[in-house]
């Protein structure tokens, strides 16, 4: 299988976890004799690789540079240089099942590959390549500002997305009718996020020693909204009935000054922990933390100091922060207008308000502190990653039969 990605390994953020996700799993499916990725972006080391997949990184910096890379890969001459699994020999030369596209902007380069993809020595099938886009959320609620693009959407042998609600946004520009589409769910690691007292140096260091703490962990763009303003401007009022309550604010993004500046203009103290260490802060017992941007191994300490995650906002496509939360035994309050619902599975999980209507939504906050902590749902094994396993092994079964015949 041959993989096209925006990021992954390396990367942090939603979309480089499920790509991680759909890439380990794609190399343990009973019939698989390798996975190639090239990803698009990778800001930092990968790390340790799943076995049977090769990551070709000769992609990485620029669009010509990514097509190349591509086209050279399908047609024998992928050069150097290739990151493997130790023991891992590669299988590139024997042609693909199947391509996956990982993200839309991705589909000119996902199409000039498959056009000179040859199938697999042995391979029952007939025809061309299938060709499969991933979908993640805003990338294709409204219509893509490229002609070229939009057209060669309605051309994609098959869809998967995180969520139903982004399969519905897309189907109202696309008109894709006829297409197999799948629905594959992000996944939590039920190991790694798990119930646990708040850490005393974290609270230490953020001031929130003996405080009511809400947070919300997200990068910060302001044409992505996570619902950070919403609940920011009901702070001051939330505060005169909760009065130890803070806001906790994970995450980084170009949106950061502006959310800082908003909490200061409404006379909330912050502490700031971007800046520089030797700037003063607000207050020894602040209001508003912005804790400034985690990695992966931080995370769940963090979730762990919230007494409710909240993240009401207008834009997920699904929301691995909820699961993630939610595995800590952290109550999640999420919005009514993305695909937050289904991550809540429909509100079983979880609170779920309108983040416009500023009653629903204060009344909302107050109900998610006086759940308890510690108590993970049933229905969060939903999610689990064996259950991921399960579904992506029946997509590539659908998508691949003649091929998983012949292995």
């Amino acid at each position: 299988m041959l993989a096209l990605i925006p990021d992954a390994f390396g990367s942090q953020g939603g979309i480089s976890k499920f790509s991680r996700d759909l890439l380990a799993a794609l190399c343990i499916h009973p019939d698989c004799a390798e996975v190639v990725a090239l990803p698009r972006l990778m800001p930092g080391a990968p790390g340790s690789l799943p076995a049977k997949l090769t990551w070709i990184t000769t992609g990485l910096g620029g669009k010509a540079r990514f097509i190349a890379a591509a086209v050279r890969c399908v047609r024998r001459r992928p050069s150097a240089p290739l990151d493997r699994a130790a023991g891992h020999n590669s299988q590139l030369s024997n042609g693909f099942d199947l391509v996956i596209c990982g993200h839309i902007n991705l589909l000119p380069a996902a199409f000039l590959a498959r056009r000179f993809v040859r199938r697999t020595r042995g391979s029952l099938s007939q025809g061309r390549c299938p060709l499969v886009l991933v979908m993640h959320g805003l990338d294709v609620w409204d219509p893509h500002r490229s002609v070229l693009v939009r057209s060669l959407a309605r051309r994609v042998d098959a869809f998967i997305s995180v969520s139903a609600f982004t399969w519905d946004r897309f189907v109202r520009w696309s008109h894709v009718a006829a297409a197999r589409q799948f629905v594959l769910p992000n996944c939590v690691d039920l190991s790694g996020f798990r119930p646990g007292e708040k850490d005393p140096v974290l609270l230490e260091k953020y001031g929130l020693a003996g405080r009511k703490v809400i947070m919300t962990l997200g990068r910060l763009f302001r044409e992505r909204p996570k619902g950070v303003d919403e609940v920011l401007e009901l702070l001051p009022e939330l505060a005169r009935e909760v009065p130890s309550l803070a806001y906790l604010i994970a995450g980084d993004g170009p949106d950061r000054p502006r959310l800082v500046a908003k909490a200061r203009s409404l006379g909330l103290t912050v502490r700031d922990c971007a800046q520089s260490p030797s700037a003063p802060l607000d207050s020894s017992s602040p209001r508003v933390v912005f804790a400034g941007r985690l990695g992966e191994p931080e995370k769940a300490a963090h979730y762990r100091l919230a007494d409710a995650f909240v993240m009401p906002g207008y834009g997920e496509g699904f929301g691995i922060v909820y699961l993630e939360a939610l595995a800590c035994g952290i109550p999640v309050l999420a919005s009514k207008l993305d695909a937050s619902g289904e991550a809540l599975r429909d509100g079983t999980m979880g609170l779920l308000v309108d983040p416009r209507n500023r009653d629903e939504l204060h009344q909302g906050l107050l109900d998610a502190l006086q759940q308890p902590r510690g108590q993970v749902p049933p229905g969060l094994a939903h999610f689990s990653h064996p259950n991921y396993v399960r579904r992506c092994h029946a997509i590539v079964d659908a998508l691949c039969p003649a091929a998983a015949a012949v292995a």
